[in-house]
């Protein structure tokens, strides 16, 4: 849940910078003193700290270890899946981040998670095709839940088994 909010924070620090800065050259009238930067700083100081709180939250074993993958993910991702539109490149990042931060153990798979995530890309490309602003919305919160459900999926088959 604290992973999540700072992700949410730190998500619509970044679209709000490009947001300002896409309305610059409009016939839209802004404050001067609104700035893209300021904002986008904010929002990329607080992607690491998303990942430590998925981390060391979770009790990985090796959390730092855990967050550094998950920061190496987070750059390409974001790159490559960004030339899909800014939502669908913040959703690959934080989503793909975030599979690698959370502990894995017996139960939980990575395999699920990433399949999980990629839904919640392909969802996210969907509705920004669809409508865009709805895609900036709801692209918020759906990457660490998107693992969380495979994680619970994951739980829901061991109890099955066991039984």
């Amino acid at each position: 849940m604290v992973a999540t909010l700072i992700s949410v924070i730190s998500y619509w620090s970044i679209i709000f910078a490009f947001v300002v800065t896409d309305l610059e050259g409009n016939d839209i009238e802004l404050d001067t003193s609104i700035t893209a930067g300021g904002p986008f700083a904010l929002g990329l100081a607080l992607v690491p700290f998303s990942f430590m709180a998925l981390a060391f939250l979770s009790n990985h074993p090796r959390a730092p270890g855990a967050v550094g993958k998950a920061m190496i993910v987070f750059v390409p991702a974001a790159l490559a899946f960004g030339l899909f539109g800014l939502p669908v490149g913040l959703v690959a990042s934080f989503g793909l981040g975030g599979a690698m931060a959370l502990r894995l153990d017996e139960v939980h798979r990575i395999k699920l998670r990433w399949l999980m995530v990629t839904g919640a890309i392909l969802y996210t490309f969907i509705v920004g095709l669809i409508s865009p602003q709805a895609s900036l919305f709801a692209a918020g919160f759906i990457p660490f839940a998107a693992s969380g459900l495979a994680d619970m999926i994951s739980e829901y088959r061991e109890e099955q088994a066991n039984r």
